[in-house]
């Protein structure tokens, strides 16, 4: 899965990738961006392809010696909310994944949320789906039976401080309070997976529940995801 494409010189390109068995990998592709042998329909983000990669002795990035399109994620282009959504998705996988540790749990959290976006309209539930997916593909799951401090049961209110749930008495100044309904939601998409973002989202505590993943979010990135601002710009459901 592509991640990102920086141009490096007049022709060739850096590609971050997302590999099944590889984890996130950087490669160095020379002359892709006027080979279209070697590379069959381009380099472009959130694609999935078939790659040839080639390790280099003593260099962090390997060589990508070729590429095939699988899925382009067609009308994902064609739409400002789902590339937004797209680009926060990839984002997500760069900063929570580790160069050249194999998570194919985050690979296959990032290659269903895709084809859900590609088939569907961008949605915030879809969103929060696909972030407690990645996260627990991490290892970074946010505690969502319990207060993560104490272990009671009482708990609405949500501490990326705690590492999840907080009860009254273990909430931190900037917790965000769900309620019972926005607890009982957060649960079911973690259980759920990437698909409990296709249920019906009327009705639903949205947004307490956006800033509260949004601020767990923030404690395990290295620093201020640029495609927010993206989604801000462009007025996507966030």
């Amino acid at each position: 899965m592509v991640l990102r494409v920086v141009p490096y010189g007049e022709a060739d390109a850096v590609v971050h990738l997302c590999a099944r068995g590889l984890g996130n990998v950087g490669a160095f592709a020379r002359g892709a961006r006027k080979s279209h042998k070697r590379f069959a329909g381009g380099l472009e983000p959130f694609c999935l392809l078939a790659v040839e990669l080639q390790p280099r002795r003593g260099r962090d990035l390997a060589e990508l010696r070729g590429s095939r399109p699988v899925e382009s994620f067609p009308s994902v282009r064609g739409d400002l909310a789902k590339m937004a959504h797209a680009g926060y998705a990839t984002e997500l996988v760069r900063e929570l994944g580790r160069d050249h540790e194999t998570n194919d749990a985050l690979f296959e959290a990032l290659l269903a949320f895709l084809r859900r976006l590609d088939a569907a309209e961008a949605r915030s539930l879809r969103l929060r789906a696909y972030e407690l997916a990645a996260l627990s593909a991490a290892g970074l799951a946010p505690v969502l039976d319990r207060c993560a401090r104490c272990a009671s049961e009482q708990a609405n209110w949500f501490d990326a401080n705690v590492g999840g749930l907080a009860c009254e008495r273990c909430r931190g100044p900037r917790a965000v309070e769900l309620g019972g309904s926005g607890a009982r939601l957060l649960r079911a998409l973690q259980a759920g997976g990437v698909g409990a973002g296709d249920a019906d989202e009327a009705h639903l505590p949205l947004e307490p529940c956006r800033r509260a993943l949004r601020a767990f979010v923030g404690r395990h990135v290295r620093h201020e995801l640029g495609s927010l601002a993206f989604l801000r710009d462009v007025g996507a459901p966030s």
